[in-house]
């Protein structure tokens, strides 16, 4: 029994340390790797490398190739369209609801988010920053009351982290990210909904512009790209 927990704690912090380094672009898209490449690096046995790749593809993060071992999935621009897509009109619904009735703890906690920022050359205050929005547009979302909603959300954000790493390494925009919040943080306080969904909009429309330029401009070499 000792043994069997062992393993499923073993494979648990393989998934988690996997999936990190698939979401931060450690392991760029299109990437190929293998069991024994892996259980080497995280200096774990082949059995929890491999509980973890099963679970990295079935997330959508990995593709698994016969004989060959597993690649990264790589990023399409129609993945990020698509993506952005929807995120407009989840984030904007989710926005506009939440503007009616904002209460005055989310509204200090998605101020204490905004002020988070992060460094050009420094990956784990990418890793600080990419959070905390996170966490700020899921709060956004929780205003909304709609708890379908904002489940849909978390996915949707989580898988756009490869995303996010990649537009934040292309130049520094953390005091633009960060009055892009405050934008919203005021519409929100005064109740104006309009003034909300206009922020958010323009907030989501410009991350998905950084994202398209870091594709097409940035470190191609870290990207791989089809669609």
């Amino acid at each position: 029994m000792e043994s069997t927990r062992r393993v499923t704690s073993l494979a648990e912090q393989a998934y988690l340390r996997l999936r990190q380094d698939i979401l931060t672009c450690i392991l760029p898209p299109g990437q190929i790797v293998s069991e024994r490449e892996l259980a080497h690096q995280y200096k774990m046995s082949k059995t929890p490398i491999r509980e973890a790749l099963t679970q990295v593809c079935h997330d959508g993060l990995m593709q698994r190739l016969p004989g060959r071992g597993y690649m990264v999935a790589p990023i399409t621009i129609k993945d990020v369209r698509d993506l952005f897509d929807l995120r407009l009109i989840l984030e904007v619904a989710a926005a506009e609801r939440a503007a009616r009735h904002p209460s005055p703890v989310q509204i200090s906690v998605l101020k204490e988010m905004s002020l988070v920022s992060y460094r050009l050359d420094d990956l784990e205050s990418h890793i600080v920053f990419l959070k905390a929005n996170r966490s700020f547009h899921l709060t956004l979302a929780e205003a909304a009351e709609n708890r379908r909603l904002m489940d849909t959300l978390e996915g949707l954000m989580i898988e756009l982290d490869r995303l996010f790493h990649l537009g934040l390494r292309l130049r520094d925009s953390s005091e633009e990210m960060k009055r892009e919040h405050q934008e919203v943080v005021a519409a929100l306080e005064n109740r104006d909904v309009e003034g909300v969904r206009d922020a958010i909009a323009r907030q989501i429309i410009t991350s998905r512009e950084r994202i398209m330029e870091a594709i097409l401009q940035g470190d191609i070499r870290h990207v791989h790209i089809s669609g």
